[in-house]
């Protein structure tokens, strides 16, 4: 099969199959995974009644393994070169997917820091896939797991997003600085012969291009080299950058179709305090995203889970989501009512 060429813009999920919970609940239900899809079908039930309690356990983890990266990108909210650095203990991990892995369907074992440079990073995707979720993590791939290239195929990873914007090393490096773009393509080349040798079909190897001003000209360039080196996909987007006149004038791509923001969805809603866990290398859990309120901790994951489904605090995201769905503005101090992202960054499953 060749290279499969997307535009991030243009990937939102047709009417049918968002209206039917997506293609998930076939997935589901052709697996046999019939826990899991009561769970999930009860969740969204609950999601589209607007109920302010949960009847069911979240169903989506995004966790963060480490918030260390290696690289400076200058619109990334990583913490670079300053402030104490977090790693994941694997034991509380291991405590989180107890109480969660029985309902989970996918699990993106990524955020701010690089996944890979977590130790246990393999061991992480192993557990998570035992539950039957599926794993994604997005890299820079300038660098392996201990375990490598075979380890990482063996582990059942589902999808690695590989973050490589540009098609020479001199546009390459004016985003992702301290990268090398040699390294990412050797390590990709690595992981797609791996896949061939074991004659696997995962992880789906996707190159994403965030296309600035700077790298817009390398885009068929770089869809050759993905093509050369083994990926299943090239995924073109426009780059998130700050509010700031000087620097969107300086980054922003002049392609009509890259010099918007990204939105990953125009539904005008929110599942997440419906279906999302949000964990942080720290051991900090926030309501989603763009909740940096962080109100609990992973290490009581039991009590973590019960005020997920019944604590005032969820109950009240729910009431204002449904407010905000209904376009009736919220005032007060929860982060829900204030929220810049509202149906614009929805996970999908």
């Amino acid at each position: 099969m060749g290279l499969s060429k997307i535009f991030f813009t243009e990937t939102r999920p047709p009417l049918l199959v968002r209206l039917c919970g997506g293609s998930r609940a076939a997935k589901l239900l052709a697996a046999r995974r019939w826990r899991k899809l009561l769970n999930y079908s009860v969740a969204e039930t609950a999601r589209w009644l607007g109920l302010s309690c949960l009847p069911a356990k979240p169903y989506f983890l995004s966790l963060e393994p480490t918030d260390n990266c290696q690289l400076g990108c200058p619109f990334c909210t990583t913490r670079h070169g300053t402030g104490e650095k977090h790693v994941l203990p694997y034991e509380d991990y291991e405590k989180l997917l107890r109480e969660l892995g029985p309902w989970l369907v996918r699990a993106e074992l990524y955020k701010g820091g690089e996944p890979f440079l977590h130790p246990r990073i393999v061991d992480m995707i192993r557990l998570a896939k035992s539950y039957g979720a599926e794993v994604d993590i997005s890299s820079n791939l300038n660098v392996l797991p201990p375990e490598g290239a075979q380890g990482l195929v063996r582990s059942g990873l589902d999808v690695l997003v590989a973050s490589i914007d540009g098609a020479t090393q001199e546009s390459y490096e004016k985003y992702r600085i301290n990268g090398s773009l040699s390294r990412a393509l050797e390590n990709a080349a690595a992981i797609a012969q791996e896949k061939r040798r074991l004659g696997s079909s995962s992880p789906e190897l996707i190159w994403q291009f965030i296309v600035f001003r700077h790298n817009q000209h390398e885009l068929e360039k770089a869809a050759e080299l993905a093509r050369q080196t083994g990926f299943d996909q090239i995924m073109f987007r426009p780059g998130y950058m700050p509010d700031d006149a000087g620097v969107q004038a300086q980054w922003r791509s002049t392609l009509p179709e890259f010099c918007g923001e990204k939105l990953c969805s125009e539904d005008k809603t929110c599942p997440w305090p419906w279906g999302g866990v949000n964990v942080f290398s720290s051991g900090a859990v926030s309501l989603c995203y763009v909740d940096f309120t962080r109100r609990q901790d992973i290490g009581e994951a039991s009590r973590l889970v019960a005020e997920m489904k019944r604590g005032e605090f969820y109950a009240q995201a729910r009431k204002i989501i449904c407010a905000l769905e209904n376009g009736r503005a919220v005032a007060g101090e929860h982060p829900c009512a204030k929220c810049p992202s509202f149906g614009k960054s929805n996970f999908w499953v």
